[in-house]
């Protein structure tokens, strides 16, 4: 299936993110505790000075600042990791008095044969990064530079992050779906980068409780694509909530969809004979009677739709935290039985459906085009929130004023044109405003056409987007009168 879905919502963005790293060391400066812990350790004291800076910080936050007066620059911090553990440090990093003939670097030293990042230049604060692979288990975060005598020197240090155990994004499952009768199906993503060849991968199946007895293997040569899903249903799920023939699997009883929700399923690896264990749903070795728990939602591996939240980009063989207890910690969405509309891409949500809208105006109509300074508006609001204004598909805003996003064309005459994309079913409210007072027939003045005792309408114009592109009948008001 080769579906790229993006999700937009009419009052925001919101992101979320995983970490891939077991932080071991996060030291952010806010006090002046770890500061004892930075020194020459086993080399030559070169009198470099490390202390606490309260207000030298990012943000004017804590910080460690490392100062000496020439020569030799140097402070190390102790770390340690296992062998062949792969590993990542972030700090930020800022400088002050180094030149182009005098260096300063920051490495890992000991646990790994890397290169270091020069920061000679770093007069402001700047991240860096180091990864590697560890071939010793204990080693420093080393700063150092060569002065030559030539004067004072200083480095500030934030938010020093060291970890390992660093664990790359590969598949795991990303909707479950145990419905009415046999409308079931298991979904797999892919996130990373390239795309992923299955025959090394396996879904280890337990039957009420009974253990990992039983092994999906997938079709011979079947790969999936970076950012893809690969969708497995049971042959005799209803057409109508599901066309099988999008499924890359489509399988008979018994098999590897047709779980009853006390089935647990896991998501596995073969790596030169030894077994990776990606993804686990559920527990192979008890069975739970009807359903586990999952966001707080009782007994909802039966009859529920499950599907994980796009702040999630890798498995987690910890299943009891990823079901979690509430909609806040758990990894996965509780959906209504048979709900089959998200089956087919991750993370999930179906692309909006939009029209296209047109509306045109006669601006003939308006009295206080008539006047040198007078003007008339069209505003309006998407769902009834006037406070943010109609935000289209886009993050498009419309006024019908010098502020829009979008401009009205003039199509001959005093007839004016405007057209613009709504989400289906959306509901825009609108209303003519005018700088002429209505009522007095003075100027300035103005305001809503509702607000004006001489004109019938009573209230808020309003427009629903249905399924198809529509044309709009003309509008005009002219304060006694309106379309």
């Amino acid at each position: 299936m080769k579906k790229m879905i993006t999700i937009l919502t009419l009052l925001g963005l919101v992101f979320f993110s995983n970490a891939l790293y077991a932080e071991d060391l996060n030291l952010t400066f806010e006090d002046d505790s770890d500061i004892v812990n930075w020194s020459h350790h086993n080399e030559d004291n070169w009198y470099t000075v490390e202390e606490h800076d309260a207000t030298g910080g990012v943000d004017g936050s804590g910080a460690l600042r490392l100062s000496d007066a020439g020569y030799t620059f140097l402070a190390k911090r102790p770390i340690s990791t296992q062998i062949g553990a792969t590993f990542r440090l972030t700090m930020d990093v800022k400088t002050a008095g180094w030149g182009p003939t005098r260096t300063v670097y920051v490495e890992v030293e000991g646990i790994a044969d890397l290169d270091s990042v020069e920061i000679i230049s770093f007069t402001e604060y700047t991240p860096i990064e180091i990864t590697g692979t560890a071939t010793a288990t204990d080693g420093y975060i080393r700063i150092y530079g060569l002065q030559g005598g030539d004067g004072p020197d200083t480095v500030w240090v934030d938010n020093v992050v060291f970890d390992d155990g660093v664990t790359e994004p590969d598949l795991f499952f990303s909707e479950y779906i145990e419905g009415s009768s046999n409308n079931k199906a298991l979904e797999i993503y892919n996130p990373t980068d390239a795309a992923v060849s299955l025959d090394n991968y396996q879904i280890a199946q337990a039957v009420n409780g009974g253990g990992w007895e039983y092994y999906h293997t997938f079709p011979s040569g079947a790969t999936l694509d970076a950012g893809d899903v690969w969708v497995m249903v049971a042959d005799e799920v209803d057409p109508a909530l599901y066309d099988t023939s999008k499924a890359d699997e489509v399988l008979s009883f018994p098999s590897v969809v047709h779980f009853n929700g006390d089935d647990a399923r896991a998501l596995i690896k073969i790596v030169n004979g030894d077994t990776l264990w990606l993804d686990i749903f559920g527990d192979p070795d008890n069975d739970p009677g009807s359903g586990w728990d999952v966001a707080g939602v009782a007994g909802a591996t039966k009859d529920h739709t499950l599907m994980r939240k796009e702040s999630v980009f890798m498995g987690e063989t910890d299943w009891v935290a990823s079901f979690g207890t509430d909609s806040l910690n758990s990894e996965w969405e509780v959906l209504d039985q048979n709900t089959f509309d998200y089956l087919g891409a991750h993370p999930g949500m179906p692309t909006p459906s939009t029209i296209s809208v047109t509306m045109i105006f006669n601006a003939s109509t308006n009295p206080d085009t008539l006047h040198e300074d007078g003007f008339v508006e069209i505003r309006g609001a998407m769902n009834g929130d006037w406070a943010t204004g109609p935000i289209l598909p886009g993050g498009k805003t419309i006024s019908w004023d010098t502020s829009s996003d979008l401009d009205m064309v003039n199509i001959g005459g005093d007839y004016w044109m405007i057209t613009f994309d709504m989400y289906v079913g959306d509901t825009l409210k609108y209303k003519f405003w005018t700088g002429h007072d209505m009522n007095t027939g003075t100027e300035p003045g103005g305001g809503w056409e509702s607000s004006f005792t001489n004109q019938p309408i009573a209230d808020t114009r309003v427009f629903i987007a249905g399924t198809s592109d529509t044309t709009l009948a003309v509008q005009f008001w002219n304060g006694t009168d309106n379309n």
